[in-house]
């Protein structure tokens, strides 16, 4: 039949990646977001009542480690990754 072929055009990408690079876990972007964190929660910690320093501080943990979390068990697309790496 005339027109059932649909891919005509190579999908970019496809095969050149290793195996082993495909299972490479994605430590680096996790480490980035606990570091940003960490300094986040120190800046909000400097100003106020000890009460609410506590619970800024611990609020933006809180936050941090799980997005950290989210983002390491996230798949590829979900942590942005393109498709080549």
């Amino acid at each position: 039949m005339a027109g059932t072929q649909v891919d005509v055009v190579p999908q970019p990408g496809r095969g050149r990646v290793s195996a082993q690079l495909r299972r490479r876990p994605a430590v680096g972007l996790p480490a980035v977001i606990a570091v940003q964190g960490a300094a986040l929660a120190v800046l909000g910690g400097l100003d106020g009542s000890p009460g609410w320093r506590a619970a800024r501080v611990l609020a933006v943990i809180t936050v941090a480690a799980l997005a950290a979390w989210f983002t390491g068990r996230a798949r590829r697309a979900a942590r942005g990754r393109p498709p080549w790496r």
